[in-house]
């Protein structure tokens, strides 16, 4: 592979972990309530993990309300334990054909926990991108006709690329937190 071309794609794939971070900071609770609260946890369901929102419909019939209807109503009480162990501090309630969650008002020790969570997906997301520039920086070394000055030199470059996607990732974290301790 060539070495404009392994850049292009440091590029890409860190931009991928900042993605794949927001995403999971859109499932952190901070206002209303939201389908995307609960749409990335994995159920069990036919012998494999899959996400809730491709087993049932998710709505939110008013801003303190979560209902799931699943499609399948044997997979009832696989999707509320899934909900209870992903601990994001809800309760779910089988009711009748569905599952309803009631979101509680944030305290002050949940919010703490909230931000310790969006946290704990910043830190994941810049293990993310440091993986990315260790795996380029490899296969910047396996080029045959390149010196190891210009090794030094492009892993400089992909250092630097490093350090903007590491401050987008805390930057975007810091928005969390205040949107978070805001409410």
């Amino acid at each position: 592979m060539e070495k404009n071309e392994l850049l292009k794609q440091a590029d890409s794939r860190m931009e991928g972990a900042i993605n794949s971070f927001i995403k999971h900071l859109r499932g952190i609770r901070a206002g209303r309530a939201s389908p995307e609260f609960v749409e990335p946890v994995q159920v069990e369901a036919y012998e494999q993990r899959q996400q809730i929102a491709r087993l049932a419909t998710i709505t939110t019939p008013d801003a303190r309300t979560i209902v799931i209807q699943p499609w399948d109503k044997a997979l009832l009480k696989n999707i509320q334990k899934a909900i209870v162990e992903a601990n994001l501090g809800l309760m779910p309630v089988v009711d009748g054909n569905l599952i309803r969650i009631n979101l509680p008002s944030l305290s002050e020790e949940r919010r703490k926990e909230l931000i310790h969570v969006a946290s704990k997906y910043a830190e994941e997301a810049k293990v993310a991108v440091r993986n990315v520039r260790r795996d380029i920086i490899a296969d910047l070394k396996k080029i045959e006709h390149i010196s190891e000055d210009e090794v030094h030199s492009l892993s400089n470059k992909l250092q630097t690329v490093t350090d903007d996607f590491t401050s987008k990732i805390n930057k975007i974290l810091e928005d969390k937190k205040k949107e978070i301790s805001s409410i």
